[in-house]
């Protein structure tokens, strides 16, 4: 009953995440989401809660189960890269659902400093907040895609990492869902 339940509120979602997208809300966006337990969904962009754009947020509530999640670690950028964009995102991963992001299209502190391809440097770290801690079996994937390859970049609870231009993807390969922060910083190497 709990996964039918489950899926109804999944669908829900959806529903609601494509008559939002359909609205044309220019002050705020919402990740899509799939019902289908091996689609894919595509996050545009980060969905920014007010005040998170240039800071992380604070650790997430602790909850009956155990302590609060610390917040992810601070990502650190390469020498010789400058820093043009930063923010947090928080979002929930489905079990066997890839998430995609274009961290392109994130917002930069100047939106014109967009830099091509060849120099766009996204640094990310990033903590499973909910559960707390994370189980043992708890399975987090990053992948990135760029040029039609997809390799996978990183795995954990918790971690910080550095990608060139692509599609970055979160994957849930667990059987639970898991909430996620995440704190990133957008550079332009060589400038």
């Amino acid at each position: 009953m709990k996964a039918v339940r489950a899926g109804f509120f999944t669908g829900l979602c959806a529903v609601f995440a494509v008559v939002l997208a359909a609205c044309g809300d220019d002050n705020e966006s919402a990740p899509a989401t799939s019902s289908s337990p091996s689609a894919s969904s595509t996050v545009a962009s980060a969905t920014f809660a007010p005040g998170e754009t240039k800071a992380p947020t604070a650790a997430a509530p602790a909850t009956s189960e155990g302590p609060a999640a610390p917040t992810p670690v601070t990502p650190q950028l390469s020498p010789g890269v400058r820093r043009i964009g930063e923010g947090t995102m928080n979002f929930t991963l489905v079990p066997n659902v890839n998430t995609t992001f274009d961290p392109s299209t994130f917002p930069l502190e100047q939106p014109n400093e967009k830099p091509p391809c060849s120099a766009f440097v996204f640094a990310f770290g990033w903590q499973v907040t909910n559960p707390y801690p994370a189980p043992t079996d708890l399975a987090l994937v990053w992948r990135r895609t760029s040029e039609g390859q997809t390799v996978e970049v990183a795995r954990g609870p918790a971690g910080e990492q550095n990608v060139g231009c692509g599609l970055l993807e979160a994957f849930n390969a667990g059987t639970s869902d898991v909430s996620v922060s995440v704190h990133y910083i957008i550079g332009s190497a060589g400038g």
